[in-house]
């Protein structure tokens, strides 16, 4: 399988991590420029059996040339979707659908939550919101028209609120093939860390259970978390592999993983 590679990231440690294990196993690859808002990629390869890492943007992109596997993106990426599928498994499973322009509900339990897209668009990051700086952010990215590179107008785009959690920690999970490749912690409490987990195996066999219930795509990044006094784990989200962060994650098994998977 070729692979095609977004640039600019490879100043990133992660990334040359990526392509130096490629470089390792002999695999075949381009790098690439893409610049924000630019609308199409530019490579040289004319193979066809192409998987390819880069951004949101280039994930949609990539779609359209009729790579194998490609990007994995498509409409299962969407909290709408997934949520029902995996219930309450789900960390947000309480969560209240909104358009993005909605006003809030009166209800003071919504004075303080977390907000994130629906969908793996990007629009913007999920984050903890006072309900004043909600409505200021919202009304921020309309005049500003911050959300231009997203195809939906702003008050079609599909939002999650949720009350606050406590969470202990957070961990990153690459499914190929409806297996666990590789895992990476990447939040304890509330700092950012990196922390390979493949030797957990406890941990992998309870994402494992969570991946026989339902699969977005033959591969997929599942995010999942450990919560205060519960030693069962709930799913955060689930996000595209091509455009997901790599943190910690074992690069031998990732691209063994799609090796495998995908050159049968």
């Amino acid at each position: 399988m070729f692979y095609l590679i977004h640039e600019n990231p490879i100043r990133d440690t992660h990334h040359k991590k990526l392509v130096e294990q490629m470089d390792k196993m002999g695999l075949q690859y381009e790098l690439f420029q893409y610049e924000p808002f630019d609308v199409d990629i530019t490579f040289s390869t004319d193979r066809k059996d192409v998987w390819v890492f880069g951004t949101f943007t280039i994930a949609h992109i990539a779609n359209k040339y009729g790579f194998h596997p490609g990007s994995m993106y498509n409409a299962n990426h969407d909290f709408e979707v997934y949520a029902p599928k995996y219930s309450t498994h789900m960390l947000n499973h309480d969560a209240l659908i909104l358009n993005f322009t909605d006003p809030l509900p009166e209800d003071k339990k919504w004075d303080m939550f977390f907000a994130r897209p629906c969908g793996d668009t990007k629009a913007f990051t999920g984050q903890v919101f006072m309900r004043h700086s909600w409505e200021s952010y919202v009304q921020q990215q309309v005049v500003n028209d911050k959300l231009r590179y997203i195809k939906d107008s702003p008050e079609k785009i599909r939002v999650l609120i949720s009350p606050l959690k406590e969470i202990v920690s957070e961990t990153r999970c690459w499914i190929i093939g409806g297996k666990v490749a590789t895992m990476s912690e990447y939040k304890k409490g509330r700092q950012v860390i990196g922390t390979n987990k493949d030797h957990d195996h406890v941990l992998k066999e309870q994402v494992q259970r969570l991946v026989g219930i339902y699969q977005p795509a033959e591969a997929f990044v599942l995010d999942v978390c450990n919560l205060q006094n519960s030693d069962e784990i709930k799913i955060v989200e689930i996000n595209c592999m091509n455009c997901s962060g790599f943190y910690e994650a074992d690069m031998e098994l990732l691209l063994k993983g799609l090796e495998n998977h995908f050159n049968k």
